[in-house]
Order: C-alpha cells, then structure tokens, then sequence
C-alpha cells in the first residue's frame, strides 16, 4: 500500500511544487527577461521540477505544462501593456481634440473681428465720399495797399486758419491769383501782382503747407473785379485770390 501511494503523493508534490516556482519565475520573468526566455526558463522548470518529483518520465509534461503557464503569464502582461497602450492613446485623442476646438473657436473670433473692422472701414469710406465732394471751390481774398506786396498783419490769422485746414484735409489744394489796379506800367503790374502772390506762398509755406499744394497765378491788370477804375474800385482790383479747392484727381497727380 505505501509503494502504491507514493506516487500518488509525488505527484501531489510535484504540482505543488510546480505552481510555486512556475509563479515564483513568471513575476521574476516579466520583470527581468523578454517573453522568449520567459517561456524558456518555464519549460525549463517545469522539467525539472518534473524530473525531480516523477523522475525522468515527467521532463516532457512538465516542460510542456511550463511552456504553458508561462505563455498565459506573457499573454496577460502582453494584455495590460496593450491596455496602458489604448488608454495613453485615448488620452493623448482627448488633448488632442481639446486643442483643436480651442484653435477653431480662436480662428472663429479672429474671423468675427475681421469681419467687423472691414465692416467699418467700409463704412468710414462711405462716410468720407459722402461728406466730401468730389469738387469744390472756396475763395477769398487778401487786398493790399498801392504798389505794395507787404501783407497786412490783420490777414495773418486768416492764412494762418487755411494752413490748418489743409493740415486736417490732405486732399485740398491751393491756387494763389495775384492782381493790381491799371495804374502803372502793364509790366511792372505783372511783377507787382507776382510778388504779391509770392509773399501769400511763402507765408503759407511757412506755415506747414506743402508747397506741392500751391499754385501761383499773376494776372496784372488784365481781371479787374469793376469796369470802371476808381478810388474804392482800385481797392478791390490791389488783390490776391486764395482758391480752396478739393479735386481727388488733381491732388492724387500733384501728391506723386
């Protein structure tokens, strides 16, 4: 009865023993060593717990019952890596995602603000061609004393109000008209009614205008504002027209 019972007891013995060590090498395995030489060193402790508990006929079962635990042991290590794998992968879509509607609802509001800064520009450029005419003229006029050129001081504010208003409106122009009265030599008038004009150009250039804004034009005697030639009359004729005008064509040539 005992020589029929131990090899009932060894073979107890030996799946003790094999779960044990087989447990024992797959934790130190999966931590140390590839899948390849897990299953090798499982095979190979298998046998040999085999071999000890059943002797030599016991090496091939015990090496294949190795072989196989330590490939389940490969297989659910191989599982939670592939699971850690799915889930950083997961997570990394879920960032990635996040930063694209981020960017999209940036892209979004810069187009809104585009839209709403054309929008306006627009309708500035429509203001501006509504309120400014295309063509205008504005005159006034400057009157000096006999055979003078000298500009009285009281004419200074005037001009010096044109200078600013051309300061604040880049797209109107000046044209300076120079006359006299019929008295005196029709040349020497052409040179009094040119020194006139030079004396209103240069104190509006110095006032800031750009002199590409300014015309010069002496007429003499020839465009008296009466027929008749008198004392008060003559007042009128001694003078220097300053034309305001606005032509968007004359001045986009003359700014070139």
């Amino acid at each position: 009865m005992q020589k029929q019972s131990n090899p009932c007891k060894q073979a107890v013995l030996t799946l003790l023993l094999l779960f044990g060590f087989s447990s024992l090498l797959s934790a130190n395995e999966r931590i140390h060593s590839s899948p390849e030489k897990s299953q090798l060193s499982g095979a190979g402790a298998g046998a040999a717990l085999a071999a000890f508990a059943l002797g030599p006929v016991g090496i091939i079962p015990g090496a294949i019952f190795g072989l196989l635990t330590m490939d389940n042991a490969n297989k659910g290590q191989q599982l939670k890596v592939m699971q850690l794998e799915k889930q950083q992968d997961n997570q990394d879509s879920s960032r990635l995602s996040k930063q694209l509607r981020s960017s999209e609802q940036a892209l979004t509001k810069l187009q809104q603000e585009h839209d709403v800064m054309l929008a306006e520009k627009n309708q500035i450029n429509k203001n501006r061609a509504t309120l400014e005419p295309t063509h205008f003229n504005i005159s006034t006029q400057l009157l000096f004393r006999t055979a003078e050129s000298q500009i009285e001081t009281h004419y200074h504010s005037q001009l010096e109000s044109i200078a600013k208003l051309l300061e604040i409106m880049p797209h109107l122009i000046i044209s300076i008209e120079a006359h006299t009265d019929e008295k005196g030599a029709t040349k020497n008038n052409y040179d009094l009614s040119m020194a006139r004009a030079n004396r209103v150009y240069n104190f509006l250039q110095n006032a800031g205008v750009n002199s590409k804004r300014l015309t010069l034009k002496a007429f003499g005697e020839t465009q008296p504002v009466f027929k008749e030639s008198s004392l008060e009359n003559d007042a009128y004729h001694r003078r220097v027209s300053i034309v305001i005008s606005s032509s968007k064509q004359i001045i986009t040539a003359i700014m070139k």
